[in-house]
């Protein structure tokens, strides 16, 4: 598992601290890990930079937490970073982990460019995206845009974004996040010859027995795809 974490100045908000969420977002993952699981820590600034290497010493991670937003965000630079990282890894089931507000002003790529890297190494990428909801309407456009874009990335990875902005809706993204990530399954649906209707389709996906339910999730991934 590689976990993201921005640290940028804009993690810092206005009426609530969106870092402090973040991290206890992490420290609830990390205390739902097995004795095999691995991570590594990035964080996502101006300048991202690996933090941890895998690594199973939890205490280590948790301690790389401890940091203050500042300066500015490359986030889609360091999700390139993340490419190299993962090929270390030794499980076959891995995943990424954002923990971001999702607003990018350094990165010297953009989204658009990240899935030819994606398609030759594939991770399905689950975007935990921190806002506050009060200032949501007021935002720029721009960074409005932004989380959208990184949420249709994150579909078409095969993961989801949740939007979160409280630690009690960290609580309860983390406890779906790590049911959906640690018991991974994959559903596709194939056209039959004689359909020629060129309308999106509005397939009902509903899988008995696993929980969290993934319908709502895979209805959306199947709309942003068409």
């Amino acid at each position: 598992m590689g976990i993201l974490l921005d640290t940028s100045g804009s993690m810092r908000g206005i009426r609530v601290n969106l870092l402090t969420i973040a991290k206890a977002g992490i420290d609830a993952f990390l205390g739902a890990s097995g004795p095999q699981d691995e991570y590594f820590l990035e964080y996502a600034n101006a300048a991202p930079a690996i933090q941890c290497a895998f690594t199973s010493d939890l205490p280590q991670i948790r301690a790389k937490l401890e940091t203050t937003p500042k300066g500015r965000t490359a986030l889609v630079d360091a999700v390139y970073l993340v490419l190299n990282a993962m090929r270390k890894a030794r499980h076959a089931n891995r995943a990424l982990l954002i923990f971001s507000d999702a607003y990018d002003n350094q990165s010297i790529y953009r989204i658009e460019e990240l899935t030819p890297a994606f398609s030759a190494w594939p991770l399905p990428i689950f975007p935990v995206i921190l806002v506050e909801r009060w200032r949501t309407e007021l935002q720029p456009s721009e960074e409005l845009s932004a989380r959208e874009d990184l949420a249709r990335f994150a579909y078409r990875s095969g993961g989801y974004a949740t939007w979160v902005s409280s630690k009690k809706e960290m609580s309860s993204a983390v406890t779906q996040l790590a049911s959906a990530i640690r018991s991974p399954y994959l559903l596709f649906f194939v056209s039959p010859a004689s359909l020629t209707t060129q309308r999106p389709l509005d397939l009902q996906v509903d899988v008995i027995g696993v929980r969290p339910r993934p319908l709502v999730f895979y209805r959306e991934a199947i709309r942003l795809t068409q």
